[in-house]
């Protein structure tokens, strides 16, 4: 009797068991439900060039869709489907818009005003017909979309990119001329800043010479695990070989001081990380802006230094890449719990593929000349490195 007894304990115990981990089964399962992207589903429309839809929604953020002065871009939601978020890339210059439903267009549902080229909205839209309007129009009143989607509820797909505003205080500035520069030159810094450690990281680019490349920048900055959207400059891009050149350029030396000035005030990062003092391989552009930041470093804390609507601002920490001084290797090659366990470089590697136009004629380099690991310290008001493996050595202390 006892050992029926007994039998029948373990049944029940087992059959206990059994329950709860179905229980939590299904919870994990219902927490990991991913969101799907529903717009093949949506019938799309629009007034004019609509032979084109199909480069909107088709996978290929290189491929288009336009449409003239005063247009929309209309679709439904089926019956029985719930969309949960929008997420729009633009074309070219990134518009103000909202969506509106067709029998009710003063209620506006969603909308964006941050100028984020790849931008991702909550918004609740049930069965019915909606139209994606622009409310401040480009200067040529065309509304151009690479890629828009329309999710369920759920997990987003980890390449939807929602992008946060920065705040007026960063951890990291990273300060590349170009998009790109950043991953050959500053190698791992990206992902192990941003991804790995969660600092807020900033990239500010004086720069972007086409809205491709703005495509491509913004997709290898989500990739290295970098949230807040970049800081794109006013001033052309162009080859010289030297700073004047480049100075001249872009409206004189003292016009891009006063660029870097600002935003290092705007946003006060304690760390800011830049180019080799001689350009690298002999860029003009990479050379005038170490020299610009560097000067802009030194005087940005001064009250008397520049006017700028922002307050003076100590930095803490300027590394240059390639300096010769407090000159260190950083270790780009420990395995980063954030990317299941590919190194920083990895990761670096793969953001750099996301730069399409460039991959014939750049290649990242760990070591050699240009040593995307080899940086130095070009100033301080914490004191010199002891230990040369964070740059944030001397800070996370206080």
């Amino acid at each position: 009797m006892r050992n029926v007894k007994r039998r029948y304990g373990l049944y029940i115990g087992a059959m206990m068991l059994a329950a709860l981990f179905c229980l939590l089964t299904a919870a994990g399962s219902a927490r990991a439900e991913a969101a799907r992207n529903i717009v093949d589903q949506c019938h799309l429309y629009a007034p004019q060039n609509t032979e084109k839809l199909g480069n909107a929604h088709d996978g290929n953020d290189f491929t288009m869709w336009s449409c003239s002065e005063a247009s929309y871009l209309q679709f439904e939601v089926p019956e029985g489907q719930t969309v949960h978020g929008v997420y729009i890339k633009w074309g070219m210059d990134v518009p103000e818009w909202q969506i509106v439903k067709t029998e009710d267009s003063a209620e506006v549902l969603c909308g964006g005003s941050e100028g984020h080229a790849h931008e991702y909205k909550t918004c609740l839209l049930e069965s019915g017909t909606y139209r994606l309007k622009l409310t401040a129009a480009p200067e040529d009143g065309r509304m151009r979309i690479r890629e828009i989607a329309l999710y369920t509820d759920g997990e987003l797909p980890k390449d939807v990119q929602v992008w946060q505003v920065p705040s007026d205080k960063v951890d990291l500035m990273a300060m590349p001329a170009h998009p790109d520069d950043e991953l050959l030159f500053f190698g791992g810094t990206l992902p192990y800043y941003a991804g790995e450690l969660k600092k807020d990281v900033l990239v500010v680019y004086p720069t972007c010479a086409t809205y491709n490349r703005r495509t491509e920048m913004l997709n290898g900055l989500w990739h290295c695990g970098v949230r807040l959207y970049p800081v794109i400059g006013p001033f052309d891009d162009e080859k010289f070989y030297t700073a004047n050149e480049m100075y001249r350029h872009w409206g004189g030396r003292e016009k891009v001081l006063q660029y870097f000035t600002e935003v290092i005030r705007r946003y006060r990062p304690d760390v800011i990380v830049t180019h080799d003092v001689n350009g690298e391989y002999g860029h003009g552009g990479h050379m005038a802006v170490c020299a610009s930041v560097t000067d802009a470093v030194t005087r940005t804390a001064a009250d008397a230094a520049y006017e700028t609507q922002s307050a003076p601002w100590q930095v803490k920490k300027l590394y240059v890449h390639l300096y010769e001084e407090q000159t260190r290797d950083m270790n780009w090659e420990i395995p980063l719990e954030a990317f299941d366990g590919k190194t920083a470089f990895k990761i670096a590697e793969e953001a750099f593929l996301c730069h399409e136009s460039q991959t014939q004629s750049f290649n990242m380099h760990s070591d050699g000349s240009y040593s995307c690991r080899r940086f130095g310290l070009a100033y301080s008001s914490v004191g010199d490195d002891v230990n040369m493996d964070d740059f944030f050595e001397n800070i996370n202390k206080e």
